[in-house]
């Protein structure tokens, strides 16, 4: 309904058309919302850290001490065998803990580290350090060797290079002990059978205590088959980031909308009585005109 005066539109009419011109193009000002993926891979990205080998060793230490295990120290001669390690692997292009004869127990012996017990994770095509070690801990073979008890010493190793046509981040884990812990493990019937000095066979329990599997993120070996990879792998705190963003989002964008709103309904109001007040000035200009 147009109000109309003198034959002239009223100046509801201009104020109520401003007003639907400055709304439409506000819509198209108002920024899109993201989309879930992309709220989902934020969210993520926020909660997962870039792999590093110190992160490795914490997020390590982290899960042995919700057992009240020790803490495991780093080693440099570990280190430096899982630097040879993963060199060897992206030599060869062979992702496996053996090469042929070759043990993984006989990178850690060209660095001279003596031990009593030995293991080696590995893992290759993550991205961040969180979503590794929970698929560790989700394989039992894996998981085992995190927490194991009598590991004392840790060395990792981070390693981004070729692997079969894609650049991929492998990471190696290896466990140690020094022998000194040999005669603490020995059990007390056995000290007792023989007064002699017990050493356990390092071999003996590299092969009983450490089941040699891995783990690969893009394409398993057809004979590694976990039971629960997968199962246990949850984000449960970046969906409720991602659940935040989306209520930050609706907030900023609520709170914009009414500054928006605020400010168009400021240009109307100034427009009407600039309008306004023009109008009345000609009259009373007409007004004070001698007759």
């Amino acid at each position: 309904m147009r109000n109309t005066k003198g034959g002239k539109q009223s100046i509801f009419y201009y104020i109520g058309k401003s007003l639907l011109v400055l709304l439409i193009i506000g819509i198209f000002l108002l920024p899109s919302p993201p989309s879930p993926m992309a709220s989902l891979g934020r969210a993520n990205v926020a909660y997962a850290s870039a792999i590093t080998a110190d992160k490795i060793i914490a997020l390590t230490n982290q899960a042995r001490a919700k057992y009240n295990l020790p803490e495991l120290t780093p080693n440099p001669a570990l280190a430096k065998a899982a630097e040879q390690k993963a060199q060897a692997i992206f030599a060869a292009q062979k992702f496996s803990h053996n090469f042929g004869d070759k043990k993984f127990s006989q990178w850690i012996k060209e660095q001279g580290y003596q031990y009593a017990i030995v293991g080696e994770n590995l893992a290759i095509n993550f991205t961040a350090s969180e979503p590794l070690l929970n698929a560790w801990l989700a394989s039992p073979t894996h998981k085992k060797n995190i927490l194991h008890q009598d590991y004392r010493e840790i060395g990792v190793a981070v390693q981004t290079a070729d692997w079969q046509g894609e650049e991929e981040t492998l990471v190696v884990e290896l466990f140690g002990a020094p022998p000194v812990l040999a005669e603490q493990l020995v059990p007390d019937t056995l000290e007792k059978q023989n007064s002699s000095p017990a050493i356990l066979n390092p071999a003996q329990l590299i092969t009983s205590n450490l089941a040699e599997q891995y783990l690969n993120n893009i394409a398993p070996d057809a004979d590694y088959r976990p039971a629960s990879l997968g199962k246990q792998i949850e984000l449960p705190e970046a969906l409720i980031k991602n659940k935040t963003a989306l209520i930050s989002y609706l907030l900023g964008a609520a709170q914009m909308m009414i500054l928006y709103m605020s400010l168009m309904l400021l240009i109307v109001l100034a427009y009407g009585y600039a309008l306004y007040f023009s109008r009345l000035y000609k009259k009373l200009r007409l007004l004070a005109k001698p007759q």
